[in-house]
């Protein structure tokens, strides 16, 4: 699969007709959908070995929640779905957790709720309450709801809906794609977190509603770029508005032909790492393999690459700034 994205993107940066053109989009949209089923079977595996472990660190829920709904406007256009957020005024801004894996449960639940709802609406909604029997007024619990318009689920479909490699409707996968591993791996990660299950109300041809609790710290806004460091990390790398740096950046040496297409792809890989998305993150890396990395940045790369594909985003985050100020 990384042979066929990197024979892609080469051929991507030759001249193509726009017919040519548009089967490479589908080419290169195939197997980064691909990618992230494989994605996901390597999540659940290393799940189920331990090898994934919950974080507790400040971060901006406010910026995630707004990030999260970002992602996921362009497909309710395409759709003509109203995608809809309601955020509770007592829900803090920022809060202690594992924002990666929070990331990685809403993302999960709502492709859900997209792919399943054809018209209609999708809700994203977001509760704070005080935390049963907690003597500390800095603890609460969070609950996420998301709701649907579309298909539902039936009653007897509910006690398999999250086991592995299951949907709701054996046809479904067939329709709709997927490997059936989204649930479980969010329902396991939500257990890992400190919740409890995941909730589901559904009716069959009315839609759907999946909810989930968890705890969290109430954290300090102004203690988030202290803490988690994610704005510093890219200081160093140049504005995309800042032509002068970029050309700095893009313009080929005659030892280093395709170094043109190296720098953009670093531009492409920082926001994904910035908002901690693991499958476009990991995707996005794989493909730069394919790419001609400048010798003075390869150390760089290799560490950089080992590191994303471990799902340790804030030291990578780091080896990317450096890498910037390389070829800068």
């Amino acid at each position: 699969m990384n042979a066929i994205m990197g024979i892609g993107s080469l051929i991507m940066n030759t001249e193509l007709t726009p017919a040519q053109l548009d089967y490479m989009n589908l080419i290169r949209s195939s197997s980064r959908s691909l990618t992230l089923l494989f994605n996901d079977v390597l999540d659940f595996s290393r799940i189920k070995a331990g090898d994934i472990h919950v974080e507790s660190t400040p971060f901006d829920l406010s910026r995630m929640l707004k990030e999260i709904a970002e992602s996921f406007s362009s497909m309710a256009s395409q759709k003509s779905v109203a995608f809809l957020t309601d955020v509770g005024q007592d829900v803090p801004v920022a809060v202690k957790g594992d924002e990666l894996r929070m990331r990685q449960i809403l993302q999960n639940i709502l492709s859900n709720a997209f792919k399943f709802t054809e018209s209609g609406e999708i809700c994203l909604r977001v509760m704070a309450e005080t935390a049963p029997g907690s003597s500390d007024d800095q603890m609460l619990v969070l609950t996420f709801m998301v709701s649907d318009t579309g298909i539902g689920i039936p009653e007897d479909k509910m006690e398999v809906l999250f086991e592995a490699f299951t949907q709701a409707d054996g046809s479904a996968t067939r329709k709709y794609g997927g490997t059936g591993l989204g649930l479980s791996i969010s329902q396991r990660l939500v257990r890992m977190m400190g919740g409890n299950d995941i909730r589901v109300e559904s009716e069959p041809g009315r839609g759907s509603t999946f909810s989930l609790s968890l705890p969290f710290e109430i954290a300090d806004p102004d203690a988030l770029s202290l803490s988690t460091g994610q704005s510093h990390f890219f200081k160093s790398f140049p504005s995309k508005d800042d032509s002068e740096q970029k050309q700095k950046l893009t313009e080929p040496s005659s030892s280093e032909s395709d170094m043109k297409t190296f720098p953009d792809a670093l531009y492409r890989l920082e926001k994904p790492l910035r908002k901690l998305n693991p499958k476009e993150s990991k995707a996005m890396v794989e493909e730069m393999l394919h790419l001609t990395c400048p010798r003075k940045a390869e150390q760089e790369m290799e560490a950089l690459t080992s590191l994303i594909r471990k799902y340790r985003f804030k030291e990578a985050s780091k080896v990317l700034s450096l890498m910037a100020e390389k070829l800068s």
